[in-house]
């Protein structure tokens, strides 16, 4: 039963991160519909990207964001199956050591021992890169950037902050 519903708050977790995701792009597409494309192209930030490549640089991200979460997934699920494997190894190493568990415990437990390393070794290895991911991007995260207003104008949109009129409005008037 606690399964289930660990599995239901998973997935409801999941559908309503896409769904903040779709909202976010569908704001920020409504956003560029009235921009025209002069606008678009226009360097106009203090490292002098153009919207197009704030908009670039936001969807690379994304595609990060994606990437490290289905890395976080199997991570997750790895994790599941190595501790449920293991307890069930230690139990059938345990019932066979104090001689109360059935012939074949012994065979059980290496039977269950034998996945649970495996599946131990991907948790490993998943989590290794996720980690490695972590600490390639922390210095560009924690750099202390001047805040650029086209950015900022941006996040506001995709964050709900700010409505998608008055950003185009904005974003008209120049910097």
């Amino acid at each position: 039963m606690s399964r289930q519903v660990g599995t239901a708050s998973l997935r409801g977790w999941r559908e309503q991160a896409i769904r903040r995701m779709t909202r976010s792009r569908d704001a920020t597409l409504r956003f560029l519909a009235g921009v025209p494309e002069a606008d678009l192209l226009r360097p106009r930030t203090q490292g002098r990207w153009s919207v197009k490549d704030v908009l670039a640089h936001i969807a690379a991200w994304e595609e990060e964001a994606i990437r490290r979460f289905a890395l976080f997934t199997v991570i997750c699920l790895a994790l599941a199956a190595t501790v449920l494997l293991g307890v069930t190894s230690l139990y059938n190493a345990l019932t066979f050591l104090i001689g109360v568990g059935g012939t074949d415990a012994e065979h059980n437990a290496v039977d269950f021992a034998v996945p649970a390393l495996l599946v131990a070794a991907v948790f490993g290895a998943h989590l290794w890169l996720l980690l490695r991911d972590q600490r390639r991007t922390r210095p560009l995260e924690s750099a202390a950037a001047p805040a650029d207003p086209l950015v900022e104008l941006l996040e506001g949109v995709r964050a709900g902050r700010v409505p998608v009129t008055d950003a185009a409005a904005r974003l008209r008037l120049g910097p």
